[in-house]
């Protein structure tokens, strides 16, 4: 089985076509849908911020690089971040 250690992070932001505003995306997730989702669900509320998930990805609305990175690590997530 897989391990939620085993699983490694990448995150970054970037302008999007989000009428230019910033998004931050972490990415390389190995999670079931309903997992996946749950994560994303925690993340939006731990940043008070919109987003949304999709197959291995999670987005944010607005920098929240340090706020996501702190927080996947505090879940045994391994992060490597990518500016």
């Amino acid at each position: 089985g897989l391990k939620i250690s085993d699983v490694f992070q990448i995150v970054r932001n970037f302008k999007k076509s989000r009428r230019g505003r910033t998004v931050t995306v972490a990415t390389g997730f190995r999670l079931p849908n309903k997992e996946l989702k749950n994560l994303a669900k925690a993340l939006r509320k731990k940043c008070s911020t919109g987003g949304t998930f999709d197959k291995d990805k999670i987005e944010l609305q607005g920098n929240f690089l340090e706020k996501i990175a702190l927080e996947l690590q505090a879940n045994n997530f391994s992060v490597k971040i990518l500016e």
